[in-house]
């Protein structure tokens, strides 16, 4: 008898847990590029949040973005650079990173901007991106992997 009222209580509960007034959207991008001098990164995890309230459609969202370019020749050959400016355009979001330096260059040969802002339209979205050192620019395109 216990096993029956056991099994009519889980099949009274499934319908009621299986509404749901939430959906929720991950996403794990991982887009890359590189050049004879330049790897390029960009990770993003996001999680949408949609959410009815009161006949109303509510949205949040958590995103976190790294964006990396790393100069593969050694911090050795940025020495006497005076000017770094990197950046990328996702389409819904841009971020730069400008740097000068007075007397010795950067101290990493890594470039880094984190930032909670970002959403690849797809996953087969390309960020375009660019590095300009002391005014030589480089573009990237950098696509998922």
């Amino acid at each position: 008898m216990k096993k029956i009222r056991l099994i009519l209580l889980l099949i009274i509960m499934l319908p009621l847990t299986s509404c749901s007034n939430k959906d929720v959207i991950k996403h794990n991008y991982k887009l890359k590029d590189e050049s004879e001098l330049w790897k390029v990164y960009y990770l993003e995890k996001s999680v949408e949040t949609f959410t009815e309230k009161d006949g109303k459609l509510d949205y949040d969202c958590d995103t976190e973005v790294t964006f990396t370019a790393v100069y593969k020749n050694g911090l050795p050959a940025l020495a006497q650079v005076k000017k770094i400016e990197i950046g990328y355009d996702t389409g819904l979001s841009k971020s730069v990173l400008s740097e000068e330096y007075d007397e010795e260059g950067p101290y990493s040969n890594a470039f880094v901007i984190r930032s909670n802002c970002g959403l690849v339209a797809n996953e087969d979205g390309i960020i375009k991106a660019s590095i300009s050192i002391d005014g030589d620019t480089e573009t990237f395109e950098l696509k998922n992997q």
